[in-house]
């Protein structure tokens, strides 16, 4: 099954299961920075993209987003990752990403 799943976190609900689980995972990942959770300092994506060129800093997330979601969301495939178009966010220097996921079924 594949879908697209915005970077974005607006809520999380504990005790999600299934795909709603997944998706939750891979926004998880996407919205937290390397460094940032204390018991696990490894988890989520690198942001060594903040202050270069907005094509530098999408190359550089593209990157930390793919092994974040790779090394952390069990059963899921990155198969691409865009950018949503928003102009007024990219001039306030906010990148958020739109990651196509394979859910590998058991």
């Amino acid at each position: 099954m594949e879908l697209n799943v915005t970077g974005q976190l607006d809520r999380v609900v504990i005790g999600a299961t299934g795909i709603d689980a997944i998706v939750q995972q891979v926004q998880i990942v996407c919205a937290t920075r390397v460094g940032t959770l204390p018991l696990d300092r490894a988890f989520g994506a690198q942001a060594d993209y903040l202050d270069t060129p907005l094509p530098v800093a999408k190359a550089k997330a593209s990157a930390a987003v793919i092994k974040g979601i790779e090394t952390y969301v069990p059963g899921v495939d990155v198969l691409s990752v865009s950018w949503v178009a928003d102009a007024e966010k990219a001039r306030a220097g906010t990148l958020i990403p739109v990651v196509r996921i394979k859910i590998n079924e058991p």
